[in-house]
């Protein structure tokens, strides 16, 4: 690449920094906000680390990390515990809760006899078999999953597989941590078109998950020839009780003109049209690999950044203090500690591994059962930044901030709107998770 003119080494996250900053410099801004998620979060960090040094600089006003990975954790001794680390959260939210911890006493040590059991022999009952790979699968996180964790691993000491298999069948788990508020799913849509009048009206008789799988499936609905005489059927044949009466009643307004007239329903039916096209076909593809991966990018950074930093030893390390070590493997990160190997790069000096110095006001935003930046990178950067709000977000993966109407919305912007003002946390008190104690009819 080099002797092409493309030297890989301009792509470490130090020269991204600079990089960013200077474009903001460019278009004329006195001073700015940094809104970041996940690897986005080790730019901001760089950026609030370096920003001092940099020739008129404008001023950086306060910074978002969602998901926070920063420049002093190193990528090859995380990757294993990215699928490990979420467990003993989740066990210690059960041991502080009263009750939950009445009902499941020192779950960490009957979980990790548990996997041990299993891992040695799996366990069968009822006709099924639950392997290890089995077991792993179910403890992860996900929806509300965790409020049946501490139950499922206290029947599957004693042989019983309700609650598991409550949990692989999603009977049990499936919903949110939050509803979506219904104005946010149907901001786009138009209700002076009766069509989509329509599907604004009906998705409010649902949460956000059914509303969400209604509007896909609708979507369908519409292309048909004849979608007015194929929406009642859709209708009785996907929804029960009071919620389809409702449905139907609202349904009836709709003539054969209204969805001939629709713009949204021409819109689904060109989009249909243009899908059938090759040369369309061709288009998509080249966009869809576009907005994939860039591999080059990627490779580049965590090379300089990290992996040329650190040995496949590292990661053994890490993996033999783990207390759950068969959630994980170390085959991903010796791929990863050999993926630098040929690659036409120099390690980062050292010092960018160093902790991060700021006092920007920043707010972190960590999910509690966060797999790809686990809870201990977002404890590590509020640990570096001496004037950050750390924020634990119950029932959440990674990526925390997705809608400006939910309750990290609005956290969230209430820190932008005044970086300095105390939040209020209160709406986080909902997303706890339900423990779902012996005897629960759920099940």
């Amino acid at each position: 690449f080099t002797a092409q003119g493309l030297d890989l080494n301009q792509f470490s996250t130090a020269s991204n920094a600079r990089d960013a900053v200077e474009l903001v410099k460019a278009l004329g801004y006195e001073s700015f906000n940094i809104d970041s998620v996940s690897y986005g979060t080790r730019l901001a960090m760089t950026i609030m680390n370096n920003i001092s040094g940099y020739e008129d600089a404008p001023q950086l006003r306060s910074v978002v990390l969602d998901s926070a990975f920063p420049p002093s954790v190193y990528l090859i001794r995380t990757i294993v515990r990215s699928d490990h680390d979420f467990l003993p959260q989740l066990l210690a939210e059960c041991q502080a809760d009263a009750a939950c911890n009445e009902a499941y006493p020192n779950l960490s040590e009957r979980l990790a006899a548990l996997l041990d059991k299993v891992e040695e022999e799996p366990l069968t009952a009822n006709g099924e078999t639950v392997t290890i790979d089995d077991l792993v699968k179910e403890l992860r996180p996900g929806g509300t999953r965790a409020a049946y964790v501490p139950r499922m691993i206290a029947e599957l000491e004693m042989g019983v597989l309700d609650t598991y298999l409550a949990l692989r069948d999603e009977e049990v788990g499936a919903g949110s941590a939050e509803a979506i508020p219904i104005s946010a799913a149907t901001e786009e849509l138009d209700p002076n078109d009766p069509v989509q009048a329509f599907i604004i009206d009906t998705k409010a008789l649902l949460d956000s998950n059914a509303a969400a799988e209604f509007g896909f499936y609708m979507t369908l609905v519409l292309m048909e020839e004849d979608p007015l005489a194929v929406l009642p059927e859709f209708i009785a044949e996907t929804y029960t009780g009071e919620t389809a009466e409702q449905m139907l009643q609202i349904s009836e307004t709709l003539t054969a003109e209204d969805f001939v007239n629709s713009p949204y329903v021409a819109e689904l039916l060109a989009e249909a049209a243009a899908a059938s096209d090759p040369e369309a076909q061709l288009v998509s593809m080249r966009e869809n690999n576009a907005q994939g991966m860039a591999q080059l990018l990627y490779s580049s950074i965590h090379c300089i950044d990290d992996i040329l930093n650190e040995s496949f030893e590292d990661a053994v390390d890490s993996y033999n203090s783990l207390a759950f070590p068969q959630l994980t493997n170390l085959d991903k990160s010796r791929v990863f500690a050999e993926r630098c190997q040929n690659w036409l790069v120099d390690p980062a000096p050292i010092e960018v591994k160093g902790p991060v110095t700021s006092d920007v006001p920043a707010l972190i935003l960590q999910g509690d059962y966060d797999q790809p930046t686990p809870i201990y990178m977002g404890q590590t950067a509020a640990s570096e930044l001496v004037n950050s709000t750390y924020v634990l977000i119950p029932q959440q993966n990674h990526g925390t901030w997705k809608n400006a109407e939910s309750c990290v919305g609005q956290i969230a912007t209430a820190f932008l709107q005044d970086p300095e003002a105390e939040l209020d946390l209160s709406c986080l008190d909902a997303r706890q998770p339900q423990w779902a104690l012996p005897g629960d009819g759920d099940s």
